[in-house]
């Protein structure tokens, strides 16, 4: 009996690979050895693309953390900027709004002053008196000159020819964005400009009520000047001075005027003032005085009536009384008298 021989087993696998009919089978042989690696390389490879994902999982993360705090950032700065630029804002509307209230205000006292130089026009315009002289002397306002807006500071009125007109048609230049900077420096040029305004303003406005005060002296002195006619008539029928009495015939002294016309004239006050007396006697007749202030009085005699009483105050031009003939006169006439400190002066110097 023959030995059998031990068949020692395959170290490699044989895989047929079967296609269609016509076709031959094809086989393969594969190491055990290898077939065994096969799922350890494949682990080996799972594993280490693993790891690779996990480092690049972590070095996205580290940087996704870097990102995150330089975008913190950005937004801390682009906070703290907002807060800045909002500050500054602020900060430049309320500049504005003082500027405005300053510039308003300033409009305001302008006004004012325009009124007021309106006012002394026509209070010297109605008395036919010129602007008065003040009691100093300026640089911007010589001692005699009137008082006017264009006098301290330039001309003021917007529709003076000394201020530049701008053409804004005619503009041009590169554009270039103001920065803050240039706007508070604008503010700052702005309210040295507008202090400087006020300045002037008060000047003028100084000057302009020294200039009403002298002018409410000069209109009142004149208003207190006995300077108008007492009566319609102009014909005088005895003057100023020494004349021969017309009852005694000799020389005495007149101390007034005897100005002619018909019973019942109208007889005004010469000057502003307070009537002081109204009376008869013999002499005078009716009579009626008037003081003006300053030393200054005028007495109208021989009055028909009386159209005042004492105490009144009357304004020059109003009619206190009519034309007569009594007491010692020899015909219907007014004798008309301005006293000065109580002396009789010739009218003559006031009238006009």
């Amino acid at each position: 009996m023959r030995p059998r021989h031990l068949v020692k087993p395959s170290k490699k696998l044989t895989f047929l690979l079967l296609s269609r009919t016509d076709r031959p089978v094809r086989r393969f042989k594969i190491s055990k050895r290898a077939l065994v690696g096969v799922p350890a390389a494949v682990a080996a490879a799972a594993a280490g693309s693993a790891i690779w994902q996990a480092g690049i999982q972590a070095h996205l993360q580290v940087k996704i953390a870097e990102l995150d705090e330089q975008l913190a950032k950005k937004q801390e700065q682009y906070i703290e900027m907002e807060n800045r630029k909002d500050a500054t804002i602020g900060s430049l509307q309320t500049e504005i709004i003082t500027l405005s209230e300053q510039s308003q205000k300033l409009q305001q006292e302008m006004d004012a002053i325009f009124a007021l130089q309106d006012e002394l026009k026509a209070m010297a315009e109605e008395e036919g008196v010129d602007w008065p002289e003040l009691p100093g002397e300026t640089d911007s306002n010589p001692k005699g000159q009137p008082v006017t807006i264009s006098s301290v500071g330039g001309s003021a009125r917007p529709d003076s020819p000394a201020i530049p007109r701008v053409n804004i048609a005619a503009a041009g230049g590169l554009h270039t964005p103001a920065t803050n900077d240039h706007m508070n420096a604008l503010i700052a040029e702005t309210k040295t400009e507008l202090t400087q305004t006020a300045v002037h303003l008060e000047e003028l406005a100084e000057q302009m009520e020294a200039s009403r005060k002298a002018l409410e002296t000069k209109i009142h002195r004149l208003r207190t000047t006995p300077s108008i006619w007492p009566a319609s008539s102009r014909r005088i029928t005895s003057g100023f001075g020494i004349r021969r009495d017309p009852f005694t015939g000799r020389a005495s002294f007149h101390a007034g005027l005897d100005i002619d016309g018909s019973q019942k004239d109208p007889i005004y006050a010469a000057a502003d003032g307070t009537v002081e007396t109204v009376a008869s006697d013999a002499q005078r007749g009716n009579y009626i005085i008037l003081n003006h202030g300053n030393g200054i009085k005028t007495v109208y005699m021989h009055l028909y009536s009386f159209s005042v009483a004492k105490g009144d105050q009357v304004m020059k031009g109003d009619r206190i009384g009519r034309m007569g003939t009594t007491g010692r006169s020899t015909g219907t006439h007014l004798h008309y008298e301005v006293r000065r400190n109580g002396e009789p002066v010739n009218p003559m110097a006031y009238l006009r």
